[in-house]
């Protein structure tokens, strides 16, 4: 008699470990996306007014923006506890665990001072008010961090399927706490929700690390890895710092240059649009680790990044398909989202541009598990030239007392200003980026011969 077991071993090697922990994660987190959608696009509008809608995706932001220097020094400590954990190097791991928990522990006050000073002017740009918030971003912002470094060691140890039950968990605990804090102040009770699943997934990969922690495993002091742990670093703070800033940058400017009306839109739309997503969302956890360590083992990764570009790519490009043609029509089926009637054609543009963001997060994800970085040189010219046209033609008035006007008066009349103004910018910009990745590829490929492949 054949036993289950037996069959998932024998799909399991059929598949290889990155497509059979994607499928995996893929199937779990569609549980979560069902409850996801179900708060983002029901639960939440029925709380929040629309006046404070549109700020949601804003201040969410602002969270990881204070908390990206902390993130900056954390980075070589997630990328080398992966590789620790992946090499079977326990001593290391623990010891660099060790220093991480020490340096939290002090950066926690500093970034609730700078949350707390620095509050009203992002309060301000957003229409928010509330000093509770502030505690509140300030603690989802480190465990948010203490959630990176965690899941650093999970997916060095392989452990996939408890990050899959985490993820699932953690989006069913969060739907509890809203349906309990949304009806007595929707704001709050939105980011509470927040702090709360993240000190759950906090707690659940402690626990799933207890291994490395535990008395049995010796600290083994990892300070002859600084050099390389500064070399992989200095790059990466330009990726994560760009990023970080450029999309603080982009929800400000809808929150604060925009109307009500077309900000809370664009929460919705951007809901929406984030479907596509799903693929890369579930390859992704499994991709980095497992090139990582392909590569420090000296194998052959080109095929595994190939496939992964065309399945998420295509498939996130065919979704994107049907959202574009099918959600005016949706929209106008449900009475708290048919105010956005109106703007439901952007959820297509919005989605294609996830589609090449993550043709460009897959091969940024690639190239940096394989310690490369020269895809910087461009794009941190598209990057900061996005944000610099944005800054300036929808703020144009600050240039009156610099420029002469008649300059001003023409960015003015271009009316960028406007959603779907802004939507196209975001467009351009990643196909432009998405496009320049191709070209690399092809450069590198061109260039390179073919050692031995992993499958």
């Amino acid at each position: 008699m054949i036993k289950i077991q037996d069959i998932k071993g024998k799909i399991k090697s059929h598949l290889g470990e990155l497509w059979w922990y994607s499928l995996a994660l893929l199937i779990t987190q569609r549980v979560g996306d069902l409850i996801n959608i179900y708060i983002a696009l029901w639960l939440v509008p029925k709380y929040v007014p629309m006046e404070q809608l549109g700020a949601l995706l804003p201040l969410t932001q602002v969270a990881g923006f204070i908390g990206l220097p902390l993130a900056i020094i954390l980075t070589p400590f997630t990328k080398f506890i992966g590789t620790f954990s992946a090499q079977g190097e326990h001593g290391k791991v623990k010891a660099m665990l060790r220093d991480v928990a020490i340096i939290l522990l002090f950066a926690s006050a500093i970034i609730g001072f700078i949350t707390w000073s620095s509050a009203s002017f992002f309060f301000e740009r957003l229409r928010v008010d509330s000093r509770l918030l502030v505690w509140i971003l300030s603690g989802i912002t480190i465990t948010s961090l203490v959630t990176s470094i965690t899941n650093g060691a999970l997916s060095g140890l392989r452990n996939f399927r408890l990050m899959g039950i985490t993820g699932v968990s953690s989006v069913l605990f969060r739907l509890l706490i809203l349906l309990a804090l949304l009806p007595i102040n929707g704001l709050l009770g939105f980011f509470s929700s927040q702090l709360a699943a993240n000190l759950l997934i906090c707690v659940i990969f402690c626990w799933g690390i207890r291994q490395l922690i535990s008395p049995a495993v010796k600290r083994i002091s990892y300070y002859g890895h600084w050099k390389e742990m500064m070399m992989y670093t200095l790059p990466f703070v330009l990726i994560t710092g760009i990023s970080s800033l450029g999309v603080t940058i982009q929800y400000m400017i809808i929150r604060q240059r925009l109307p009500e009306i077309e900000s809370a839109a664009f929460y919705f739309c951007s809901r929406f649009a984030e479907i596509p997503n799903m693929i890369w969302g579930a390859i992704g956890l499994v991709f980095f680790p497992i090139i990582s360590n392909a590569h420090e083992t000296q194998q052959q990764t080109r095929k595994i990044l190939f496939n992964v570009m065309m399945i998420s790519v295509v498939g996130g490009g065919c979704i994107a398909l049907m959202l574009g043609l099918t959600m005016p029509w949706f929209f106008g089926q449900v009475d708290i989202w048919s105010p956005y009637r109106p703007h439901a054609y952007l959820v297509g543009w919005l989605a294609f541009t996830n589609v090449f963001r993550v043709g460009f997060a897959c091969f940024t994800s690639y190239e940096m598990a394989c310690r490369r970085f020269s895809f910087l040189w461009y794009q941190v010219p598209i990057a900061f030239a996005e944000c610099s046209f944005l800054i300036a033609f929808t703020g144009y008035g600050f240039f009156y007392t610099y420029l002469p006007h008649g300059w001003v008066d023409w960015m003015a009349s271009l009316r960028i200003a406007r959603i779907e103004c802004i939507v196209a910018v975001y467009f351009i910009t990643a196909l432009l980026a998405f496009c320049m990745n191709l070209v690399h590829l092809w450069r590198e490929n061109k260039a390179k011969s073919s050692p031995r492949e992993v499958i």
